[in-house]
């Protein structure tokens, strides 16, 4: 849960500077956007907090582009895999079948110049895989999100990514548009919420917390509303003070 209450701060603070930025105001499609999600958590049985603010509206985001999600995606296949252990040959052909060199963020960055990865670091990694699942969705290479109660078919988005060519998968993606990613990116902000709440306690034994906050952050990143290495930080970032003490050489 501590992970759940650092970045769940972390996103209200982002979206009250968002909200103070001049010019900037509650747009009609995100108060609409709003309430939609909180009937549809109302409908699913979720205890929502109906005084979150709302996320900005369509024309107040920036829309990932499909160049920079498949690079997300290759990037993320590649640490995942590392952190799974994978032999350097097998490494070497996934950096071989992207169509530029890898971009790793500066977090991402420092953690493969270790020699020595953590248990924390390699399963940070590997739940990538739920962020990886996004992405596909908002190239429409999935037809939906199935309810965030169950790990994603890694074997399955494996073999969608790796079977294919960069160049066959460039052409059959067809982006999904700023609202219907704005839509989830909202509907995972308040699912998210609840979940780090005591009211939304009751509903944890059927949702799986770690898929809602992969969705959830990938999403804010998908919009332009974050920076990447601030939505999912470095495993020991995660950590609290007493445990990083515990971790220290």
């Amino acid at each position: 849960m501590l992970l759940c209450h650092l970045q769940g701060g972390l996103m209200l603070n982002t979206i009250k500077r968002w909200r103070k930025r001049p010019g900037l105001d509650s747009k009609a499609d995100a108060v609409t956007r709003k309430v939609q999600s909180e009937q549809w958590l109302d409908d699913a049985g979720v205890t929502v907090n109906k005084t979150l603010p709302c996320l900005p509206g369509v024309h107040q985001c920036t829309l990932q582009s499909a160049h920079a999600i498949w690079q997300r995606i290759y990037a993320l296949f590649y640490l995942s895999a590392k952190a799974e252990d994978q032999d350097p040959a097998a490494l070497s052909m996934l950096q071989k079948r992207c169509l530029s060199p890898l971009q790793f963020t500066h977090n991402e960055q420092k953690l493969l110049a270790q020699d020595n990865w953590t248990l924390a670091d390699k399963e940070s990694c590997v739940w990538r895989y739920e962020a990886i699942n996004t992405l596909l969705w908002t190239l429409k290479l999935h037809v939906r999100l199935s309810k965030p109660n169950q790990v994603c078919d890694i074997l399955g988005i494996s073999r969608l990514v790796l079977n294919s060519s960069a160049e066959e998968l460039t052409a059959r993606t067809k982006i999904r548009t700023p609202a219907q990613c704005l839509d989830q990116a909202d509907l995972y902000y308040r699912y998210s919420q609840s979940m780090t709440s005591k009211t939304g306690s009751i509903y944890l034994a059927d949702i799986n917390e770690q898929v809602v906050q992969q969705r959830f952050h990938c999403f804010m990143w998908l919009m332009g509303l974050i920076e990447w290495d601030d939505a999912f930080p470095s495993a020991l970032q995660q950590l609290s003070k007493q445990e990083r003490l515990q971790v220290a050489p």
